[in-house]
Parts: structure tokens; C-alpha cells; sequence
């Protein structure tokens, strides 16, 4: 039997020498079409919908769980195991591939016992670093392990484009096709379909698939089962469509009317107004805050003078600038991580780091953690500066030399979302998020220096407290973040990922 799976899977993926290429195909060679109802599990799958499944030709279905089909008898059909192990990297298989291999073992033989002898592959990982060796290394470990229960060819699913070159352990990777068109090759097609909230956008993109892959040898497209039904509980005739793709016979779809929605929010711009109108009321009601930010870069030692001496002890704006800048950083912060990372990245950030990014609120966030983190930055920075300067008398003398450089990040971030909106590419984000954060570097420094002129003793003493120690501080924090493979490499997946 198990030989007879292995035949039944090298025919759904395997090229047929005897097709002619570029002529219509008779059912002989047919095109494969898999329900995958992993992740699933909002409708209750009955015995009626696998049978109109099985009438239009759909023999493939995806689980990863018995219960996610209901138990139901499943004679007609074959199934692809999808275990779940998702955004894998290199450091937590080498930790972990005991536990991962037997929570692998364990999900073949709950499904195996329930469905003897139908599971036709096994979907070892979900989107991992495969950019790594070391990643192919230790899932072959992990892959010897389970093949001594399962002998059953095993894959991957990508979020390339393309497939990579197959490497063992693997016998065929499966792509990703949510906007651009996926690369189709002559063989190894296996291509995970993934609509969006737009039904008719949706389709269009399907039909693309199904006419880019027509005419190539057994192709696998792997729909999600609850978007298919709700698709034929809504155009009946659907199904025509499928069943004549399944024969190699090309169908034109009949796409629905265009619904016509409302533009979401758009956020990041509204923000960014909201903090430039803050900005103009301050400076229309507050004439000493424009007064300070000129002074500071255009008379800035007769403005630490002022400040030393106590001539300016102007507190209310400083605080003002502190807060203004708490808001800055959320949305630079914000639109960074959109910029760099991209939802597949986030719902990576989300996977490793649940209590930081809550997944489905990506956005809300990275917002808060921005606020959160400026501000908690801030409060650490003026009394740093303030309590380790036996000299300064009033906390308001702290304040106004460290916070006005910071009118430049405004600028830095205005930037920064505007080339958002306009689809900047990976070169902008890098030199702004440089200039941004130098800013933050040398305006702690520059303020602690000046600080040091208040004192008549223990000046190097007071420098190597606040500019030493937190020159250590930042570079012992960017070290230890790279030297933390649970951390840099998340953010590493997260980042490469398109």
C-alpha cells in the first residue's frame, strides 16, 4: 500500500512524458486542485460537501488534525499532513528537534489511525529560515526520525515565489501565490492559493493561476476549504469552473459585479497630521518653543549659558517637546517595522514575540510599543542626567539641554512616512532609521557634556557616569541582541521574508 501512495504522489507531481505541451489536455492528464483545511474549522465540514467536493474531481485535502474533518469517511480522497511548525529557524531546531520530531511523529500516527494509509505527504514546516544550512541540516535529523514511523515524502512551504532548488531532506517545496504570479516550472508545481477580502480580486487572481498552469505538467493548487465553499454556496456554477481545470479544459469565470467599498483610514497620514497640528499649536500659542529649538542649533553655547546660569527655566515647553517627540517615535516606529518587515514579517515578529506585537493588531501595537518605549527612554535619560549632577538645581536645566535636538526626528519622520505612501524602497528606510536614532544617541550625550560645565570638580568622573556608561549600555544592548539567536533570529526571518 505504501508503495502505492508513493506512485499515486510522483503522478499529482511529476511531469507526464507522453502530454504535449500547448495542446488541450483529455482527463489522462489532469490538474490537481487540494482543500486544505488547516487552520480551519468556522463551518463543520459534512459528509454532503466532501461528496460535491469528490463530484468536481477534488481528491487532495490538507489537514493537520482527524477533527478537522469531522471523522468522516474519506475513501475517495488523499491526504497532505500538515505538521505545525511554523516560522522555524535554525537555533530552535537545534533545540528542540527532539520535541519537534516527536510532536511530527505524533501527528502522523493520530491521523494515520483514523485514516489508514491515506496520507500521501507530509508538510514537515511552514515558511522557516531557509536561507540557513543549518536549517536543511537539522531538519534532515528531524526528518530521519520521523520516516523510521512515516515513509512518506515530505515538503515545505515557502513564501518565495519560486521554488528554491529542492534539498534533501525534502522532495518538493510548496509556493506562495497571494499578489505576483508565482514562477511555473514543467514539474514540482505546488502552489498554496491564498485570496484576500475582495471576492472579486480574489478570482482574478485565481483565473490567472489557473490559466498560467493549464498547459503544465499535474500542477497542485492548494485552496483554503472555507473560502472554497463559501465561494460555491454563493456562485453554484463554481464548480464547473474547478471540474473543467481538474480535465485541463479552460473555463473563463464568471466574476461577480465589483463591490465597491469605502477607503480604509489611512492612519499613518492622519497621525502624522494630527502630530504636525500638535507642532502648530505650539508653536502659535507657545513663542518661547520656537525661540528654544533656534537657539539651541544657532546660539547653542549662549543657549547653554542661559541654561547653566538658570536665565531659562522654562520647563512647560520642554515637557511639551519631550511629549511631542513620545509621538514621533510611535510613528516612526510605526512605519518602520511596516517598511522593513511587511505583514509576513509582523505575523513572524507576532509568532515569537506574542506578549510584545499581538497578532491581528500589529499595527495598534508597535504604536503602543513606541509610546511606551520613548517615553520610558526619556524619563531615564533627564534624571540620568539630572541626578548624577550634584551641580544642577532645578530639573528644568536637565530638560532643556537634552530635548530639543529632537525637532529634527519631526523632520526625519515626516520623511520616513511619506516615502511609505509612496512605496519607497529598502534604501530610504535604512538612512532615515540611521539619522533617527543618531539623533536620539548624541542628544543624550551632547546634553550630558554641556551638563559637565555646570560642575567645578569631578567633571570626567560625571562624563564617564552618563556618556560612558551609556555608551556601554547601547553597545552591549546592540551585542547582546545579535549574540541572542531567540532574538535576532526571528527578526532575521522576519526581515527576509518578502
Amino acid at each position: 500500500m505504501q508503495l502505492l501512495i508513493y506512485l499515486l504522489l510522483l503522478w499529482f507531481i511529476q511531469p507526464n512524458p507522453t502530454s504535449d505541451m500547448g495542446q488541450e489536455r483529455g482527463a489522462e492528464s489532469e490538474n490537481r486542485i487540494a482543500l486544505s483545511f488547516v487552520n480551519e474549522g468556522v463551518t463543520p465540514v459534512t459528509s454532503e460537501m466532501l461528496d460535491r467536493v469528490d463530484n468536481i474531481g477534488i481528491n487532495l485535502l490538507e489537514i493537520s488534525a482527524p477533527a478537522q474533518l469531522n471523522n468522516l469517511s474519506i475513501d475517495s480522497f488523499f491526504l497532505l499532513l500538515t505538521i505545525d511548525e511554523i516560522y522555524s529557524t535554525p537555533s530552535q531546531l537545534t533545540n528542540e528537534w527532539r520535541a519537534i520530531a516527536q510532536r511530527a511523529i505524533h501527528s502522523f500516527q493520530e491521523v494515520d489511525h483514523v485514516y489508514p494509509e491515506k496520507i500521501a505527504a507530509i508538510n514537515l514546516f511552514q515558511y522557516p529560515d531557509e536561507q540557513s544550512e543549518l536549517f536543511f541540516r537539522t531538519a534532515s535529523i528531524i526528518a530521519d526520525t520521523l520516516l523510521t514511523i512515516a515513509e512518506r515524502p515530505l515538503y515545505y512551504q515557502t513564501h518565495r515565489q519560486s521554488a528554491p532548488a529542492v534539498k534533501s531532506p525534502f522532495r518538493f517545496v510548496s509556493v506562495t501565490y497571494t499578489n505576483e504570479l508565482p514562477e511555473i516550472a514543467l514539474a514540482d508545481n505546488v502552489i498554496n492559493f491564498k485570496p484576500s477580502e475582495n471576492l472579486t480580486e480574489s478570482l482574478k487572481r485565481l483565473e490567472r493561476l489557473f490559466n498560467a498552469t493549464i498547459e503544465t505538467d499535474e500542477p497542485i493548487i492548494i485552496i483554503p476549504a472555507e473560502w472554497f465553499f463559501d465561494l460555491l454556496d454563493r456562485y453554484p456554477d463554481m464548480d464547473i469552473i474547478f471540474s473543467s481545470y481538474i480535465n485541463g479544459k479552460h473555463q473563463s469565470f464568471p466574476l461577480p459585479n465589483q463591490t465597491h467599498f469605502l477607503p480604509s483610514p489611512n492612519w499613518p497620514i492622519i497621525l502624522l497630521l494630527m502630530i504636525w497640528m500638535f507642532f502648530a499649536v505650539l508653536y502659535r500659542y507657545r513663542p518661547l518653543f520656537m525661540d528654544n529649538c533656534s537657539r539651541y542649533f544657532l546660539s547653542h553655547r549662549f543657549f547653554v549659558i542661559d541654561v547653566i546660569e538658570n536665565r531659562n527655566r522654562n520647563l512647560a515647553d520642554g515637557l511639551y517637546m519631550v511629549l511631542l517627540h513620545i509621538f514621533v517615535s510611535a510613528l516612526f516606529f510605526q512605519t518602520a517595522s511596516f517598511m522593513f518587515f511587511g505583514k509576513n514579517g509582523l505575523d513572524v515578529l507576532s509568532h515569537y514575540f506574542p506578549y510584545l506585537i499581538i497578532s491581528n493588531y500589529e499595527s495598534i501595537s508597535l504604536f503602543m510599543i513606541g509610546i511606551i518605549f520613548a517615553a520610558t527612554f526619556h524619563t531615564i535619560s533627564i534624571f540620568w542626567i539630572y541626578l548624577f549632577n550634584k551641580s544642577m538645581r532645578m530639573i528644568a536645566q536637565a530638560v532643556n539641554l537634552y530635548v530639543w535636538p529632537f525637532i529634527i526626528n519631526l523632520i526625519v519622520m515626516t520623511l520616513l512616512v511619506l516615502s511609505y505612501q509612496m512605496g519607497g524602497g529598502q534604501n530610504w528606510p535604512i538612512i532615515l532609521t540611521l539619522i533617527y536614532f543618531s539623533v536620539w544617541f548624541f542628544s543624550f550625550n551632547i546634553a550630558a557634556i554641556n551638563g559637565a560645565r555646570f560642575m567645578d570638580s569631578f567633571k570626567i568622573s560625571y562624563i564617564l557616569l552618563t556618556v560612558g556608561i551609556y555608551f556601554v549600555f547601547i553597545s552591549a544592548l546592540i551585542i547582546m541582541i545579535l549574540l541572542t539567536p531567540s532574538i535576532f533570529e526571528p527578526v532575521r526571518l522576519a526581515y527576509w521574508l518578502p
